[in-house]
């Protein structure tokens, strides 16, 4: 991959280093380690070692996670983080309205 690979985005051009990173990062977390590692396992256990065999569930499980995503999770994952920010600010009162 050349570092100045990107990827197309409804918010303009992405670096495709920094979509991978985006994506490994997501792959590692708690909620998904144990089944990516699952995978990784039948994978390379496999005599056709195909990249889409492996490709195909991954992007399924960021599908599926972001996928479940509720307007209610999205509005508490916003008000976290401006109550992070204010926090970080050392700003009063800026808490979003309900």
């Amino acid at each position: 991959m050349s570092d100045d690979a990107v990827r197309p985005s409804d918010r303009g051009p992405i670096a495709a280093a920094l979509v991978r990173d985006f994506i490994t990062t997501a792959l590692a977390h708690d909620a998904v380690a144990d089944e990516v590692a699952e995978l990784l396992y039948e994978y390379l256990t496999r005599d056709d070692r195909d990249p889409a065999v492996l490709a195909r569930p991954l992007r399924a499980m960021i599908d599926e996670i972001r996928d479940a995503a509720t307007d209610e999770d999205w509005h508490a994952l916003c008000a976290q983080l401006v109550a992070n920010a204010c926090d970080a600010l050392n700003l009063a009162g800026a808490e979003p309205a309900p």
